[in-house]
């Protein structure tokens, strides 16, 4: 089935260019390997992805220093490709699909959301590494106009929020947004059903009461 198409950036959004992509790249490498392992905000389960990510990255210098370069290529290759190959089979589960990023006119927060005909998925929440507030306000300007949107094509909304502080400012932010469970490496699964699920819940609950 054809995804059910995205809300264009409301007011004070605009769509991530190369260039925004490019920086949150380095937003994402700072945080996983620097600002999650040595700031007291990090949860647990945040600090012990980030430090296995920092000594696999110790391994491969080690063997690149033991064994030579041609050794440290092949490795590096073979990492790379099974990342691929785990990218691809995700994709493929995914079904059909496509995504938007946004990002704050000034560039310093981004957001993407991934559409199938079922449900959209928002990733890639992050903020350059100055400027605070600036994911809470990007929340503001775009989750209500992305909430509105998916009802509209009857939609529902997955997400995975990387701590409880950022699980409640998303639920407040989407009415109707519910905790799953725990999520793979860390965080927290959550879902929005759709407009026609929540009449159903709701309906349920009424004739349960």
């Amino acid at each position: 089935m054809t995804p059910s198409p995205l809300p264009e950036p409301p007011a004070g959004i605009r769509r991530a260019t190369a260039r925004d992509l490019f920086r949150q790249s380095g937003w994402v490498l700072r945080s996983l390997l620097c600002q999650r392992v040595f700031t007291s905000s990090t949860t647990a389960d945040q600090r012990v992805f980030s430090m296995l990510l920092l000594l696999l990255g110790v391994a491969f210098v080690g063997v690149g220093v033991k064994y030579g370069p041609v050794i440290f290529a092949a490795a590096a290759a073979c990492v790379a490709v099974a990342l691929l190959l785990v990218a691809l089979l995700l994709r493929t589960r995914g079904g059909q699909s496509h995504r938007l990023t946004y990002v704050l006119e000034d560039g310093t927060s981004t957001m993407t959301i991934h559409a199938t005909s079922e449900y959209w998925t928002i990733t890639d929440h992050n903020r350059a590494p100055r400027a605070k507030g600036a994911g809470e306000r990007l929340q503001k300007l775009l989750l209500a106009s992305a909430a509105a949107a998916a009802d509209s094509v009857d939609v529902g909304i997955r997400l995975t929020a990387s701590a409880p502080v950022l699980a409640a400012e998303y639920a407040e932010r989407l009415p109707g947004l519910i905790k799953v469970g725990p999520a793979f490496p860390y965080g927290i699964a959550m879902y929005r059903p759709s407009l026609s699920q929540r009449k159903k819940l709701a309906a349920s609950e009424s004739i349960d009461g």
